[in-house]
């Protein structure tokens, strides 16, 4: 994955907008971190506070209501610990 930091200067953003930019790739990998299908993001439903923590080192888990701790769990990557068996 190309940083945030290099992409948001390819892309020609705006200081706000690569500062966004940091603050999803910070979520995203802590996402990683616990096998989460990326692809199933927008099905969390983050709020900007919720996001921030993250970003901050907070534990994912802490931070999610139990809804998205349901949608989290639910969509594990296949070949990692979660999703497909074999």
């Amino acid at each position: 994955m190309v940083p945030a930091e290099a992409l948001g200067e390819l892309l020609g953003l705006t200081d706000a907008q690569k500062t966004k930019l940091r603050l999803f790739s910070d979520v995203i990998d802590a996402l990683n971190q616990e096998n989460f299908a990326p692809t199933a993001f927008g099905q969390l439903k983050l709020t900007d506070d919720q996001m921030t923590s993250i970003a901050k080192g907070a534990p994912v888990r802490s931070v999610l209501t139990p809804a998205q701790l349901q949608v989290l769990d639910a969509n594990k990557r296949p070949g990692r610990g979660g999703g497909a068996t074999r």
